[in-house]
């Protein structure tokens, strides 16, 4: 094919032009996606955290106390990213987590409590 003396590419300004936008996106863009990967691993943890009270709940429904720390073989195969702490009695129990790619711990007193992120 054959280019007609008439025609040309782009310019250099042109070109220019296109990687300022690009670049303008690209900052635009990077650090919005480094805060949904911090969410991303937040949520990992609030479910987690949620799934580690209903290992809580059936342990109490065999043993008649809540687990500790390592106890409770459901808890201990919930993820090997997620740290999960816990401190209990005989009649209740209060967990953290954290997961290993974020710095937010969210915790939980129970039975019955929620789920929140801590101070």
């Amino acid at each position: 094919m054959k280019i007609r003396s008439d025609e040309k590419g782009f310019t250099l300004i042109e070109l220019i032009i296109v990687i300022a936008i690009i670049g303008t996106l690209a900052a635009i863009a990077i650090p919005q996606f480094a805060y949904y990967r911090v969410r991303a691993f937040d949520t990992d943890a609030m479910s987690a955290l949620h799934t580690a009270v209903l290992a809580q709940e059936a342990y109490y429904t065999d043993y008649q106390t809540y687990a500790s720390t390592g106890s409770c073989q459901e808890i201990n195969d919930i993820s090997s990213d997620i740290t999960i702490v816990i401190t209990h009695s005989i009649d209740q129990y209060h967990m953290f987590a954290k997961h290993d790619n974020s710095l937010h711990w969210f915790e939980v007193h129970g039975p019955g409590g929620t789920i929140e992120a801590t101070p």
